[in-house]
């Protein structure tokens, strides 16, 4: 049977009642807390001391050493041994063979009234900085925000922002709130959370945490031109972290350093990548017409078309960019005879998301017909079609409304 093992431990600190009756169930069932595991973890060990109970309280960030060590001299008075500060509390563990009281007394409510007053107070002052330096750094750098939301889909760090903004905001707005009702409710003496309870709120913070590293990490690694290179970094990054979780098991210290360290490693590799990585796209006056006869089959060439000449020049440009949801390539060519092609293939992660492209990408002043859209201008014509999770952009001289020269561009688009 295993002698040890990592618990769940990432509880908000005005649950400290809870965490208490969390505690003494673990001890019930033979586990006594040991000290802190992971970063949402703590260790615990078999044990067979059927007595144990734990008492738990919020703990002062702005207590300096001499008054941390006369506390703990105080508790020990008491019965109570110290295990470890985790999040905001302070854990305390009954001395074998005593079974101590959890110490409450009016001047201890007194105190974590401060406390939670002093932590309202920051956060509200956190939230409000941190609001002024988007919106006027924003600003200041040109930024539209009501923009961002434009072909999110073509941008992991617009589509990261677009969802964690909104749910900062919403993050922002429960903690004070919950700092409110802390202030109000759990500085008195009350119940403790039910296991519930405490739960619901312990995993909503996890959530709320790793949805900002997900987002700040995605938005990194965006200046990097390749979707595989991202990729590839960001499961170096969590590879990296597990590796040195279990290599520094038992080494804390240690293990925070090697993570640390390897997270700005694969943060100055995407920055170096960023700049020296050009972006995937080729013309035919740098790369030459070689580059262009490797496209077929990829896009859509006046040869699919039949409107090949030969002896005309022809001047081609490509463009690649991709997202996790979106891959986007642009295709343009001009023959020297008057032909000329634009073609923009959207290739979609999911076909559900194809249908939000096409009504993205369609211009307002579209006709829409059995097959797709198409404008038609002065020898100019345009035509949007899906194919099940690619929607393809057409423009040019060809006149796209003719089925045999659509059916033959939708098949070079697609091949």
């Amino acid at each position: 049977m295993k002698e040890t093992r990592e618990k769940f431990l990432f509880f908000l600190f005005g649950d400290y009642e809870g965490v208490r009756r969390y505690l003494d169930r673990q001890a019930r069932r033979g586990w006594e807390l040991v000290g802190k595991g992971g970063f949402f973890t703590c260790r615990f060990a078999r044990t067979n001391r059927q007595e144990l109970i734990y008492d738990v309280t919020p703990s002062d960030p702005r207590r300096t050493p001499e008054e941390l060590r006369a506390q703990v001299r105080f508790r020990e008075e008491q019965g109570w041994q110290a295990v470890d500060t985790v999040w905001g509390m302070d854990i305390y563990k009954s001395m074998p063979c005593q079974s101590p009281t959890p110490l409450r007394r009016e001047e201890d409510y007194r105190r974590w009234r401060a406390v939670f007053r002093d932590w309202l107070l920051w956060s509200a002052a956190f939230v409000a900085i941190t609001a002024a330096v988007l919106l006027l750094g924003g600003q200041a750098a040109g930024m539209d925000w009501a923009a961002l939301g434009e072909s999110w889909y073509l941008s992991d760090a617009r589509t990261a922002l677009l969802i964690a903004l909104p749910a900062a905001l919403v993050s922002a707005v429960l903690w004070l709130g919950w700092l409110m009702f802390c202030l109000l409710r759990r500085c008195k003496p009350h119940r403790g959370a039910s296991p519930v309870g405490l739960w619901a709120r312990g995993l909503l913070q996890l959530g709320a945490v790793a949805l900002l590293a997900a987002a700040l990490a995605v938005v990194w690694l965006e200046q990097v031109p390749r979707l595989w290179l991202r990729l590839l970094l960001a499961a170096a990054l969590a590879g990296a972290s597990l590796f040195c979780r279990f290599c520094w098991r038992e080494n804390r210290q240690r293990r925070y350093r090697a993570m640390t360290v390897s997270v700005f490693v694969c943060l100055a590799a995407a920055m170096a990548l960023g700049w020296v990585m050009p972006a995937d796209r080729w013309d035919t006056l740098n790369d030459g017409a070689a580059s262009r006869r490797s496209l077929s089959g990829r896009v859509v060439q006046a040869e699919d078309l039949g409107l090949e000449t030969e002896g005309e020049d022809v001047m081609a440009s490509y463009e690649r960019e991709a997202s996790l949801l979106v891959r986007q390539e642009q295709y343009y060519e001009s023959w020297s005879g008057g032909t000329v092609i634009e073609t923009v293939v959207y290739t979609c992660a999911v076909p559900a998301l194809a249908e939000t492209v096409l009504e993205d990408v369609v211009l307002p002043a579209a006709e829409e017909t059995d097959w797709g859209y198409s404008l038609t201008g002065e020898d100019w014509y345009r035509a949007w079609v899906r194919v099940g999770r690619r929607v393809i952009c057409l423009a040019g001289t060809p006149d796209w409304t003719e089925e045999s020269v659509r059916q033959a561009a939708i098949a070079a688009a697609t091949a």
